[in-house]
């Protein structure tokens, strides 16, 4: 075994490397292309939309005792009218706590989500022998493989590409 023998497959897996970043710079190009020609219309497209939105929506809110009942209508195959909203909760997070417990002790685990985490950062403030006391155990990290391109925003792209071919081999 020899060094050459693995630079010469590093040579190998470069130049395929450097192919799939061809491929890939070349498909962003014609995406941003696409994209660029079709972006103005779009524009206008948004624009003209909130136009007739905000008209409607004036409309409505003007005329609102027409959504009384049905409170909704379709025409146009686009729904109009009125709904119930959703509302907000306000509440005091201690009071509302305590309040459960109290009114509802049946129901505290469904109510009140209590967490107990062990917070790794802070671990390694403690010394060996406190670590062990408390049950973690320190594991020499192994050395890695590592092959990789240095440009990393190229990478992630074929990584990104990789995992969806990948995802998809696998349904």
């Amino acid at each position: 075994m020899s060094i050459l023998l693995i630079e010469t497959q590093t040579k190998k897996y470069a130049k395929a490397y450097n192919a799939l970043t061809a491929s890939i710079t070349e498909m962003e190009k014609e995406i941003e292309s696409v994209k660029n020609k079709y972006l103005p219309e779009i524009k206008t497209g948004v624009i003209k939309l909130k136009a007739a939105n905000k008209e409607i929506y004036d409309t409505i809110d003007a005329n609102k005792d027409f959504f009384v009942k049905p409170k909704t209508q379709i025409y146009h195959n686009i729904r109009i009218g009125l709904s119930k909203g959703k509302g907000k909760k306000e509440f005091d997070e201690a009071k509302t706590i305590k309040l459960i417990k109290k009114n509802f002790p049946y129901k505290v685990k469904q109510l009140i989500k209590v967490e107990e985490k062990v917070i790794s950062k802070s671990l390694d403030k403690l010394s060996v022998s406190d670590l062990k006391k408390i049950g973690v155990n320190i594991i020499e990290a192994q050395d890695e493989i590592v092959i990789r391109p240095v440009d990393s925003e190229i990478r992630k792209a074929i990584d990104k590409i990789i995992k969806e071919i990948n995802n998809e081999e696998n349904e």
